[in-house]
């Protein structure tokens, strides 16, 4: 296709939506808030519609379709997936981001990893590793700070996001009994992006103590009142019963069990 043509396909879309999804600074693009809004959703549709051609492709057996977050992603799997596609030439692997949990399509993906164990009726699953998290600051942070010694002045210092789920849990955990909600906040929806503000010593947040350990073990960032707490959910690998014995399912099943037995050794 042309650029012409891509242009002319462009103008179509936003004349449909009404609105522009591109902002463009000469050669440079960037999507506007419309276009990021957008994106998800058009990009899992195509995703879908992949996944549908391919069930009636004669090779569709050697495509393996995972479904995983964006923290386990980019923390876990990116950096080990490429041993498996190397040890399994013959499988063509596609990733997509989606938070699993209980409502989670069946046949949305060959394989998804999730947070809890799996309830609908034709999955099944197997138990990956416990879920364990803490509050962390980088050094720089807590060095133009006084010192944490009690849990009180964790809220002394700035929370990325005060409503996070688990920053919540934590404090429960540390025996906070008052109101923290009323703290200025940055919704970013992702562990993620909430670490790289940690790291650049912008804020604190609570941080996946096994998908960050490399942060944690290097000392860029520290556990305040080292101190973390277990999501009894756990991480999961979840799949379709009918794919138990599919050999592209057992290959990558194995491989991370391996993976995680190897962690722990």
């Amino acid at each position: 296709m042309t650029q012409a043509a891509i242009s002319y396909q462009i103008r179509q879309l936003e004349d449909r939506v009404g609105q522009p999804l591109f902002r463009r600074h000469g050669r440079r693009v960037e999507l506007t808030d419309a276009g990021r809004c957008l994106l998800p959703e058009v990009s899992g549709a195509f995703s879908t519609l992949e996944r549908a051609f391919a069930a009636i492709d004669p090779i569709q057996d050697k495509t393996l379709w995972i479904a995983s977050f964006q923290t386990f992603s980019t923390q876990w799997l990116a950096t080990r997936v490429g041993h498996f596609q190397i040890a399994h030439p013959e499988l063509t692997v596609r990733i997509f981001d989606r938070f699993c949990t209980q409502d989670y399509a069946i046949d949305s993906a060959d394989v998804s990893i999730r947070v809890g164990a799996p309830t609908q009726e034709g999955l099944t699953a197997d138990y990956l590793a416990p879920r364990r998290y803490a509050v962390a600051a980088s050094p720089a942070l807590l060095a133009r700070h006084p010192p944490v010694t009690r849990v009180e002045d964790v809220l002394k210092l700035p929370v990325n996001d005060p409503q996070d789920t688990e920053f919540t849990h934590w404090l429960s955990e540390a025996g906070f009994q008052g109101s923290h909600t009323h703290l200025p906040r940055v919704r970013l929806g992702s562990q993620t992006y909430e670490a790289q503000m940690v790291l650049a010593g912008q804020g604190i947040a609570a941080l996946d103590t096994w998908l960050f350990r490399d942060a944690f073990a290097s000392g860029q960032v520290v556990k305040l009142l080292d101190m973390e707490v277990e999501d009894p959910k756990g991480y999961w690998l979840a799949y379709p019963e009918r794919l138990r014995k599919a050999p592209k399912l057992r290959a990558f099943r194995d491989w991370m069990l391996e993976q995680r037995r190897q962690e722990e050794v």
